[in-house]
């Protein structure tokens, strides 16, 4: 299956990190208050501070198949690049970034001011929420992302309860393979580039009864020989037909 083709990316880059194209420098936000930490830590997380590259948000966006009224939610979305880049690129997309740590949502919410007061470019389909994902509602969003390198075991176990029982889930990405868990089942990975590895890697789980993941996002990843396969202990077994947008 062919991959949508994007119109040219438009991201957020440090000058450390920056090349041909737009980009926005924020202020500051990758050291934040020591009460700060503690509270971010405490939930599961970790404050230590790493970001998705502007490519790796690119290769995100086409193998998650984004559609008009899907909603994209950044679980800790930091300074907001991810968030805002996606808004940027797929205006027919709401973009939604839930940050804990008040100082990052601060200089977030600066970067979007200035896309929009001093670059004029639209950016009503994207959102900034100061917030702990880890007992907020995430109703209505059906893409997550999550920045899980340096989460604990049980704060990502926890994410992929909620994520289960949240009626519009769809996907979630991650930076690093989630731990066993009765809630999500991995579909696939993919290359990402992240700003602490450059070639590292992209984790794919939907709900892990499959029956309630929609085959359009599902068909990036289970899809061989015009047939779907069932994953099953990390081997492929038995095809099954889609059939109205749901596996059967």
């Amino acid at each position: 299956m062919s991959l949508p083709v994007l119109r040219p990316v438009l991201c957020l880059r440090s000058k450390s990190h920056s090349s041909d194209g737009w980009f926005v420098v924020s202020r500051r936000g990758y050291l934040i208050p020591k009460k700060e930490r503690q509270l971010v830590d405490s939930t599961g997380g970790s404050a230590v501070y790493g970001e998705v590259m502007p490519e790796g948000i690119q290769s995100i966006m086409q193998r998650m198949n984004l559609e008009k009224n899907d909603v994209f939610i950044d679980l800790g979305s930091g300074l907001g690049r991810s968030v805002i880049q996606i808004g940027l690129n797929q205006p027919e997309v709401r973009s939604i970034g839930i940050e804990l740590s008040a100082t990052r949502h601060e200089q977030a919410a600066w970067a979007l001011d200035t896309v929009q007061s001093c670059h004029g470019l639209p950016v009503t389909n994207i959102s900034l929420t100061l917030g702990d994902i880890t007992t907020c509602s995430l109703e209505g969003g059906t893409h997550f992302m999550l920045c899980s390198t340096a989460f604990s075991a049980s704060g990502c176990r926890m994410i992929a309860e909620r994520l289960a029982a949240t009626s519009t889930f769809k996907l979630l990405v991650t930076s690093r393979q989630l731990p066993p868990n009765p809630y999500l089942r991995k579909v696939g990975d993919f290359p990402c580039a992240y700003s602490w590895n450059l070639g590292g890697q992209a984790h794919v789980y939907a709900h892990h009864d499959l029956t309630k993941a929609p085959a359009s996002c599902l068909s990036q990843f289970l899809s061989r020989d015009g047939l779907y396969w069932l994953p099953h202990d990390r081997e492929w077994h038995l095809p099954i037909v889609a059939e109205e947008d749901k596996l059967a």
